[in-house]
């Protein structure tokens, strides 16, 4: 049996445990507050996907704490005493809109992650190497190579798995028509603004959940991949299969991470939020892009220790080696 719960605890993290008799997902009700409170900061923003709505319409925070945006209180009883800021709320009603949407996909993509983790057998292959019998979303800091890589693949295989059950919905154009329409935009088709929604919602999620990643990639020492480096995987696997039936191109895929992966870091600097990178920008692309290869290929070399544990056949591997994304990440 596999129990779910939305924990009332302000606490940012969500987590997969087992105890034998049932999988348990708990999902803080931080991490809702946190991801809805940021996306609709960052909509407030007029530099943050400027072609939704009327960008002009907002003023750009300046007074933003340490710790990000404020959270959206989804406990009505909240002390107010307790020095919770002012939520931030998008001016323009269209912006306001896709906020919202953009946060309930985050979170779905979420839950999605968490399933991977128990489908994907990835309590059992922490117990059979003798490690801990759960599996937080709250990045810690470690300094063990081999460690490091070994939850790092775990979450990009979780990673895999939410986005081969969810982006085939979330990204078609029978979604990404009314969300373009939501929008007012026509700068981009139906199917591109649609994965342009997906991954600023799933880049959103990653910076949320590590927003005070190290200001260079390389020097990421956490349980947790850098989540800019996740955000560029999912957009792999989520065009992989498009490259390969030439039905999108790699010159539109650059594009569409420019407004989103890029966008999203780009705002987060200007606001002076934690985890800034201030190298420059050629070497932090090259920084991205050693990353997610490294990540990929370690990924690919434990993928029969994966099928040995996983509950499932492992059938949510939509890397097709053949397209040549690896090459061009």
């Amino acid at each position: 049996p596999l129990d779910i719960q939305i924990v009332d605890d302000a606490a940012l993290n969500a987590a997969v445990t087992g105890d034998g008799n049932a999988d348990h997902i708990r999902i803080n009700r931080g991490a809702l507050e946190q991801t809805f409170g940021t996306m609709l900061g960052l909509f407030s923003s007029q530099a943050f996907l400027p072609e939704v709505g009327d960008p002009t319409a907002e003023e750009t925070p300046t007074d933003l704490a340490d710790s990000g945006f404020p959270a959206l209180p989804l406990v009505r009883s909240c002390d107010p005493d307790t020095g919770q800021r002012a939520v931030l709320i998008p001016q323009d009603k269209r912006r306001a809109s896709i906020a919202i949407a953009l946060g309930e996909l985050a979170l779905e993509f979420l839950l999605f992650h968490e399933v991977g983790h128990v489908v994907g057998g990835h309590l059992e292959l922490l117990k059979a190497y003798g490690s801990r019998g759960f599996i937080s979303e709250l990045g810690q800091r470690s300094s063990a190579p081999g460690e490091l890589i070994f939850s790092h693949v775990l979450e990009c295989d979780a990673d895999a798995f939410a986005c081969h059950h969810a982006h085939f919905v979330y990204t078609a154009r029978d979604v990404g028509g009314p969300l373009r329409e939501v929008a007012g935009t026509t700068a981009w088709e139906a199917e591109d603004f649609a994965m342009i929604a997906y991954l600023t919602a799933v880049g959103v999620l990653f910076r949320v959940l590590y927003p005070r990643a190290p200001v260079k990639i390389g020097a990421h020492k956490s349980s947790h991949p850098h989540p800019v480096v996740r955000s560029c995987l999912v957009a792999s696997s989520a065009t992989a299969r498009a490259l390969f039936n030439r039905s999108i191109t790699l010159g539109t895929v650059d594009k569409i991470l420019g407004v989103t992966v890029r966008n999203i870091e780009e705002v987060w600097a200007a606001l002076l939020l934690p985890g800034q990178n201030p190298e420059p920008a050629g070497v932090w692309a090259r920084s991205v892009r050693n990353g997610a290869k490294q990540l990929f290929t370690a990924w690919g070399k434990a993928r029969q220790t994966l099928e040995r544990h996983a509950r499932l056949p492992r059938r949510w591997d939509d890397w097709d080696w053949s397209t040549g994304w690896e090459a061009s990440i």
